[in-house]
This record gives C-alpha cells, sequence and structure tokens, in this order.
C-alpha cells in the first residue's frame, strides 16, 4: 500500500468524496445468513459542502461513515477521495488525515484537554512549540478559552464542552475531510442547536468537506448541503439538497420519513430574497427587520406577534428593499402544496 496523502483541494480546503456503488455484507450472528448492510451505494459530495446521511437505526449510515476511512472494508465498490481510491492509501496514513468525531466523543479521560488535542499532531511528530500554537487556536476556534480548559480533564467539562474538545481534536491537523456520527445526539436540545450554529459557523469559515450522520430529519436539512436518506437494507432513497428533498421527496417512503409538516421544514431553508416584496408599502420604525439572507422561518417567527403582520427587509447598508407579509409566505406555502409557482407582489 501507498503512504501518499490524497491533496487538499486549494479552493475550498475541503476535499470530494465519492461513492461508486459501494455495498457491505455481514454475516448475521444468529443463522450464518448474509446480510447487506449498504447495497450498491453511489454519490458524490463536492469539496466544501456538508453530507448529512440520514435514516432510521439500522439502515447503513455510519457503516457507510466508517468505511470513508477504512475502519470498515466494502465488500465491493470503490470510494475515491479527491479522485484517489483509498484503497491505495495506508489505512493509518488516510484516518490521520481525516477528522472522526462520533457522539460519546471518546477524549482520553487521563489526559488533559490539551493533550487530547494533541494526540494526532503527537503521532505525526510536530515539533512540541508547533503542537502548543495549533491547540491553543483549535481551543479557542471551538469557542472556549485555551487559558481556562488546556489544563482541564474531561471529567471537568460539560457535554457540550467534550463536543467542543472532540471537534477541536478532530480538525487538529486541517483535514479537508471530516465525519461526524451523531456529534451533537447526546446534549440537550439548547446546547444541541448552539453547538450547530457554531459547527456550521465554523466550517463556513474553514470550507472543509462533513459527512455527517444523524438520525434527524430536522438537524439534517438545517446542516446538510445535501442529504442522503437511506432506507432499510442499506439503500439511498433520495440524494439531493435540502430544499429538492422538501419540496420533490423522491417517494412515498421520503415522503413519509420527511413528515408531513415538510412545507413548515421548507421555510428553514428559505431565504427572504426567493418572496415576494411588496415594494408600495410602508411600515413604522419598530417593525421587525430582516436581510435577504434571512430564512424564512425565523421571518415568521418574528411577524406573527407582531401587530404588523409583517416586517421590513433592508439590505447590510440599511437601504429598504420592500416589506416582506404573512400574506407572501402562505403563498410560498400553497404553492408548495398545489405544485404551482408563488404569487410575487412587487
Amino acid at each position: 500500500m501507498t503512504g501518499r496523502v490524497y491533496p487538499r483541494n486549494g479552493a475550498t480546503g475541503g476535499a470530494s468524496v465519492e461513492f461508486r456503488h459501494v455495498s457491505k455484507q455481514f454475516e448475521s450472528q444468529r443463522n450464518g445468513a448474509t446480510v447487506a448492510a449498504v447495497n450498491d451505494l453511489s454519490f458524490t459530495v463536492q469539496p466544501g459542502e456538508i453530507c448529512v446521511l440520514v435514516g432510521p437505526s439500522g439502515c447503513g449510515k455510519t457503516t457507510s461513515l466508517k468505511m470513508v476511512n477504512r475502519l470498515v472494508e466494502p465488500t465491493s465498490g470503490t470510494i475515491l477521495i479527491d479522485g484517489e481510491d483509498i484503497r491505495k492509501i495506508d489505512p493509518v496514513t488516510l484516518r490521520r488525515q481525516i477528522g472522526y468525531v462520533i457522539q460519546q466523543v471518546g477524549l482520553f479521560p487521563h489526559r488533559t484537554v490539551a493533550e487530547n488535542v494533541a494526540t494526532v499532531p503527537e503521532l505525526l511528530g510536530w515539533p512540541r512549540e508547533r503542537i502548543r500554537k495549533r491547540v491553543d487556536e483549535l481551543i479557542a476556534l471551538v469557542g472556549l478559552d485555551p487559558a481556562s480548559y488546556r489544563n482541564r480533564y474531561p471529567a471537568q467539562l460539560s457535554g457540550g464542552e467534550r463536543q467542543r474538545i472532540g471537534v477541536a481534536r478532530a480538525m487538529a491537523v486541517e483535514p479537508p475531510l471530516m465525519l461526524m456520527d451523531e456529534p451533537f445526539g447526546a446534549v440537550d436540545p439548547l446546547v444541541r442547536e448552539r453547538l450547530q450554529d457554531e459547527f456550521l459557523d465554523l466550517q463556513h469559515r474553514l470550507g472543509i468537506t462533513v459527512l455527517f450522520v444523524t438520525h434527524d430529519i430536522d438537524e439534517a436539512i438545517k446542516l446538510g448541503t445535501k442529504v442522503a436518506v437511506f432506507e432499510r437494507g442499506g439503500r439511498l432513497a433520495q440524494f439531493s439538497p435540502p430544499a429538492e428533498l422538501l419540496m420533490q421527496p423522491a417517494n412515498d417512503y421520503v415522503a413519509r420519513f420527511v413528515g408531513a409538516d415538510r412545507a413548515l421544514k421548507r421555510l428553514a431553508v428559505m431565504q427572504v430574497r426567493e418572496l415576494g416584496l411588496d415594494r408600495t408599502r410602508t411600515l413604522p420604525e419598530d417593525a421587525p427587520t430582516f436581510t435577504p439572507e434571512t430564512n424564512v422561518r425565523d421571518v415568521l417567527a418574528a411577524i406573527l406577534p407582531s401587530p404588523y403582520q409583517a416586517g421590513v427587509v433592508r439590505t447590510a447598508e440599511g437601504q429598504p428593499l420592500g416589506v416582506v407579509t404573512l400574506a407572501a409566505i402562505g403563498d410560498v406555502l400553497r404553492a408548495q402544496a398545489s405544485g404551482a409557482p408563488p404569487r410575487r407582489t412587487e
């Protein structure tokens, strides 16, 4: 096996990942029969995308993830990172160049936060001063104070703090690819939402590629650039951007999995710029204000309790673009239900 590391995509900092007809079969412990965990999986994740793998328990999500860093070897098919077959890369070399975060984090309990984050750089033989600087940089990058946290032990951290340190450890060697398996599933909902927001901001700044496993369709829609919906038997039911998944589910299974409220979920991935604005109406100064990039779910939450049932849309420089109304959002929901384009008010 070669020890060559796959190249980094210079434009985004992320690597492409391609599954070509990948299958994985296991032998059943009950009767010795062959069971398909993953069945003829094919899709491509572009550099810098967040691809969320979602589906019920036992559908092959985690197995698919583990095949990317060769913790599980496929029975057939090919996985490529930046166009290179991962079977040609030494497994240890491969894993040291891929960030890996799991639900229980797996921090070493008898090593400090700094020592945990430094694990892979130490294995790679980085100079001590370079490691120290990188550790402090990463602790700060995930929203914690290095001076306060570097010498703490995992038992002294909250669940959310442990997740942050797990992400920092995974990013220690600036990986172009991160694999994340239910990373926020063990924390309470408020902390989970905050971690999701911080993760999105971090990924946007770094441009790395992420494969992210969850069973939560709302999390998939919020985080994913692309969403891969799995069904039992390890089959890929749909692979598409979140908006397409919500508006055009591939079959009844996907429609049921996404949920009957998919039109409301769609509001979370739709921006104000996609709505028709009333350019003839003016509102008082205390009316809610939005930018064209505000998601429509946040708009709805702000204007429902407002006496105006509407809000002003302004550019980043403060120039008014028009008024977004409750009626305009209703138009979108009705259009999605009927398949017709929404009525736009100019």
